[in-house]
């Protein structure tokens, strides 16, 4: 009998990782012989074939063992975020952390307690080069604006918070759901759920100083109630330099687009398409939660969200850039939107990727944590989705996803046990799509630089151990090279072990690997094999009818059909 080592197949799963020089790794692989055979060898040349075009999982720290809930994350600088997030007890916290450009390197660096009582529905946007502005629910649930200071390093200065008691209540009654944007270098506006759970917007203005003022407020009585049933599930939008547009859960649980102008020089709120005026666009008329809305070309709007059943939809919207019109592209109210998740999809975070494509970190089947890709039409008639990554089993909850380069992206969001997490990923642009699909994923394949073969046999005579021994070089200018009957076949008795060596290098990280295993005794396929397991082939067409896999986030997977190793 042949035992075809296909180590072929041993990493079609790999998964890639940042550069970080050349990396060696050696796998290791031992079976225990049950009958008589000999080995040949076969590493086919698309050994490693990745088209590199996936969603793939880069590093994760866990910045809070107690709580990380309500998470609101932004881009300092090159290297340096800022997360608002409600952490023990409910008090509100602000961290910054370090991040690589490509995401391999994760650090904390600072972290303030800014409110001892609540710290809720944040909402953080950097005013101007170190000056950040929150909005948050903070003690008894009313509306607070903070600000805060933060350097180059990440080193965060508390300016105007509730922990030194001179921030702004801008609403005493209510203000939760919150979604805050820049206007323009001095204003920022604000939409939330205030009395009633009525819809809000309200603005501000912030000083170069970081003190704030405000301008039309529940605190002033001169802020815009824009609707009287319901505005919840905020998400808010720049259109322009005047104009802002929002998505919410409004009467009924239903969904709704609505415009406003903001003065430049004011900060006057103008009602332009709203429930206030009966001409906002109610685009489903189930249900509308979990709102995250992006812009996606000059006036193309994607919107992830939550409607029956907690299923996930993405519908598209145009607005016109002069006049605040909304027009529904691909939405319920059409019969024509995505979902994209038809069990759940929660707690939804959509960032743009490049011109066509947007990523999407949501809360899915059994609150576990994915974050998936779609290709949107420049008018948003088209909405495809691409990838799909189950990062985290446990829990992913209370998303905030925001691009770190060209092709990585930040995630932070609370796990299991409500801890909280910064996670990292690369999800490639179309430029890197494209030299993918036509060329390579980093132009460098993987090399096998040598194979160890190692046979220990037990003399049932005397009782001795014999080892006997065979080792390969390859010439690294040649990746991935194929041998086979050329090599002289290493005969293994029953009982003999073997111990497999693979000793390979790449210019690309190998330390953490998804899943692996051995595939070997590659025959016909049996009539009886089930065949749940005929599904390893080689370059013949044949079946692996004896295999390991083992799995990083799952259980291993053993299969022997003909009784050969254990």
């Amino acid at each position: 009998m042949i035992l075809c080592l296909n180590f072929g197949h041993i990493f079609e799963n790999f998964t890639y990782y940042q550069n970080l020089g050349s990396d060696l790794m050696q796998i290791k692989i031992i079976l225990s012989v049950l009958v008589l055979f000999s080995i040949t060898f076969l590493v086919p040349s698309d050994v490693f074939a990745n088209d590199g075009n996936d969603i793939l999982e880069i590093a994760s720290l866990e910045h809070d063992v107690r709580q990380g809930q309500y998470n609101s994350l932004v881009q300092v600088d090159s290297d340096t975020y800022a997360l608002a997030y409600e952490g023990k007890d409910k008090d509100g916290f602000i961290s910054t952390f370090t991040i690589s450009s490509d995401g391999s390197s994760i650090v904390e660096v600072d972290t303030l307690e800014h409110d001892i009582f609540n710290g809720q529905y944040n909402s953080l946007v950097q005013v101007d080069s170190d000056t950040y502005a929150l909005a948050y629910a903070g003690n008894g649930d009313n509306g607070f604006i903070s600000t805060f200071t933060i350097d180059s390093n990440g080193n965060i200065t508390a300016v105007e918070t509730q922990s030194l008691g001179n921030n702004l209540e801008h609403d005493t009654v209510h203000g939760q759901y919150n979604s805050l944007v820049q206007v323009n270098s001095t204003t920022i506006a604000l939409a939330y759920a205030g009395n009633l759970e009525n819809g809000f917007i309200s603005t501000f203005t912030i000083d170069s100083a970081a003190a704030i003022t405000a301008v039309e407020t529940q605190s002033e009585g001169n802020n815009l109630e824009h609707d009287t049933h319901r505005g919840k599930e905020n998400s808010l939008v720049q259109v322009n330099s005047t104009t802002i547009a929002l998505a919410y859960e409004g009467k009924d649980r239903d969904g709704f687009i609505s415009t406003f102008t903001i003065d430049s020089d004011t900060a006057a709120i103008t009602a332009v398409n709203t429930q206030s005026l009966g001409n906002n666009l109610e685009h489903d008329t189930d249900r509308a939660s979990f709102n995250s809305l992006v812009h996606v070309d000059s006036d193309t709007y994607a919107l992830a969200y939550t409607s029956h059943g907690e299923d996930g939809f993405i519908s598209t919207f145009t607005i016109d850039s002069d006049t605040a019109a909304i027009t529904a592209v691909n939405t319920q109210s059409l019969g024509n939107n995505l979902e994209y998740d038809e069990v759940r999809g929660i707690h939804n975070s959509l960032v743009q990727v490049d011109s066509d494509t947007i990523a999407l970190a949501y809360t899915g089947f059994d609150a576990n944590g994915f974050i998936s890709t779609f290709t949107i039409s420049s008018d948003g008639s088209s909405i495809v989705e691409v990838e799909n990554l189950e990062h985290d089993t446990d829990v992913g909850q209370y998303n905030s996803l925001v691009q770190v380069d060209s092709d990585t992206y930040a995630l932070a969001y609370a796990s299991s046990g409500k801890d909280g997490w910064i996670m990292t990923f690369t999800i490639p642009s179309d430029e890197i799509k494209e030299k993918n699909d036509s060329d390579c994923y980093d132009c460098e394949a993987p090399k096998l630089t040598k194979v160890e073969v190692h046979i220990t046999s037990p003399n049932s005579d005397t009782q001795r151990i014999s080892t006997s021994s065979e080792i390969w070089h390859f010439d690294q200018d040649t990746p991935l090279p194929m041998f086979g009957d050329s090599i002289t076949p290493i005969v293994a008795d029953p009982g003999d072990e073997v111990e497999i060596i693979l000793e390979l290098t790449d210019n690309r990280t190998l330390k953490t690997i998804t899943d692996s295993g051995t595939y070997t005794n590659f025959l016909n396929k049996p009539n009886d094999m089930n065949l749940f397991y005929a599904n390893n082939f080689d370059e013949y067409g044949k079946v692996s009818t004896t295999f390991y896999e083992w799995h990083q986030k799952g259980d291993d997977l053993v299969y022997d059909y003909t009784n050969t190793v254990e």
